[in-house]
């Protein structure tokens, strides 16, 4: 009998362990029952009447008796080994496993160093029964190749296999093989391909335990996991009253001593069924003051507006402990980490942080405010200092930020950022009539204008403050314009 799942909804799992087929066969008509139009022995009634089958060579037989099986056989032929073979369509998934049995009846006056072959191939097409040579498929793996013994009797073959790669059909064929006899005949019935289900329970759960520093303390789960299964989730209990899940995690110990750090992995197979199994270690946890870490915290900046900022010099197993309360330096302010801000002006903006630790058992708090000097020299792209959203085709000269749209993609100005003094050309080579720079306000604060087009212009702005500008290119009588950002610094 086979072994069998059995689930306690909201009561963990119970099962019986081992690797399980699925309990039907999934490919059509495996028994050869199934067909649409009475018996024949003939090659056009296997392909075009029994469902699901078709002769990749030779003319097998149909037999009736005791139930529908197929006759088949090998045999020497002038210019090469021939015979006789069936295949049904079915998908093999690759990576997937599967269970492969037959009925096979070999006949006794056959040549004992003969075989018969069990393949899954792609590309075999019906025979008409006008060649028997063994054909060679486009692609295929090699299943079963089964010896000529236990002749006479009907045998049950199994093999369970993983596809190694996408397969169409499955095929069965006798060869032939030796002296002295010039036939490998057999008949086969009762062919059917299964999936087999991996016991979610067939795997030693297991983790690494690394002092990354003198505090922190990493656990890491090194489970080898077996095909057919996925990990569904790893929590951890670090036996000091705190808990965790990932597959890698690190830790803060508030105070030294031994602790039962325990791993529990929950497993799936594709049936969707489920076991969890639980490791546990003993670790010597260091003494560790997060108070005392603290002080050693700074603040990382990353990103170009919107800017990344995380917390370095702390213990990565000490975050989930603490607290975190940002200042951007604009007016705005949040909590959490790690956190991302974008800014809508530029300038200098002094972003600070509190870092709090509270121990409600011991009542220990303590807290340490940093800062960071960030200078932001670009807006968040399609922004203006208001907000105003930059459209194209706005009289610009107005300083009408309301309806335009930028254009980031004509422009190139070199170097950028700079001093003041740079230079100005399309991207496509086009010419150049007028350019007009504002401020972040929309302001008109410079206006260059070179009589006759060019391709190229310098520009010298340094006499306008640091900060960023938006520049307008104006060609063919001012009704082509685009914009860029420029910086002064």
């Amino acid at each position: 009998m086979k072994n069998r799942f059995l689930k306690t909804l909201g009561l963990g799992f119970t099962l019986l362990l081992g690797a399980t087929a699925s309990a039907q066969c999934l490919n059509v008509n495996s028994d050869f029952e199934t067909f649409t139009d009475p018996i024949a022995n003939n090659n056009a009634w296997i392909n075009n009447h029994l469902t699901n089958w078709n002769v990749s060579h030779g003319t097998p037989t149909p037999f009736s008796s005791p139930t529908t099986n197929m006759w088949m056989w090998s045999y020497a032929g002038a210019d090469s080994i021939r015979g006789e073979g069936l295949y049904t369509d079915f998908n093999f998934v690759s990576g997937n496993t599967y269970e492969v049995c037959y009925d096979l009846w070999r006949d006794g006056t056959s040549n004992d160093t003969s075989e018969f072959h069990v393949e899954i191939v792609n590309g075999l097409v019906p025979s008409p029964g006008t060649w028997a040579s063994i054909p060679t498929p486009p692609s295929s793996q090699a299943l079963t190749t089964q010896p000529w013994v236990n002749t006479g009797v009907w045998v049950t073959i199994t093999e369970t296999f993983t596809a190694g790669a996408n397969y169409s059909q499955l095929w069965l064929y006798p060869r032939l093989d030796g002296l002295p006899n010039w036939q490998a005949a057999c008949r086969i019935d009762n062919v059917c391909i299964k999936d087999v289900v991996t016991d979610p329970c067939d795997f030693e759960p297991n983790f690494t335990v690394t002092y990354d520093d003198e505090c922190n303390v990493h656990f890491a789960h090194t489970t080898a996991v077996p095909s057919g299964l996925t990990i569904l989730d790893i929590s951890w209990d670090f036996g000091d009253g705190t808990t965790g899940n990932g597959m890698s995690i690190d830790h803060f110990y508030t105070s030294g001593g031994l602790y039962q750090v325990c791993m529990t992995v929950w497993m799936i197979n594709a049936a969707g069924e489920c076991c969890k199994k639980t490791i546990c270690q003993w670790i010597d946890g260091p003494h560790c003051d997060p108070c005392d870490w603290l002080s050693k915290a700074g603040i990382v900046v990353t990103g170009s507006n919107p800017y990344d900022f995380t917390i370095s010099g702390l213990p990565a197993g000490l975050f989930s402990q603490l607290g975190f309360h940002w200042d951007f330096g604009d007016g705005t302010t949040g909590t959490g980490y790690p956190i991302s801000h974008s800014y809508a002006t530029t300038g200098s903006k002094k972003v600070c942080v509190t870092i709090y630790y509270y121990n409600p058992e011991t009542q220990e708090c303590c807290n340490i405010t940093v800062c960071y000097d960030l200078i932001v020299r670009t807006i968040v792209k399609g922004r203006g200092q208001h907000g105003s959203t930059l459209e194209e085709g706005v009289n610009y000269e107005k300083g009408n930020f309301n309806k335009l749209v930028e254009n980031f993609n004509k422009i190139i100005l070199a170097p950028n950022p700079s001093n003041g003094s740079f230079e100005i050309r399309l991207k496509d080579g086009s010419s150049i009539e007028t350019v007009h720079v504002y401020d972040q306000a929309g302001k008109l604060v410079h206006s260059t204008d070179n009589g006759s087009a060019v391709n190229l212009l310098q520009m010298d702005l340094k006499q306008l403050e640091k900060g960023m500008y938006f520049i307008t290119v104006n060609q063919d009588n001012a009704l082509t314009r685009t914009v860029e950002k420029v910086i002064i610094e």
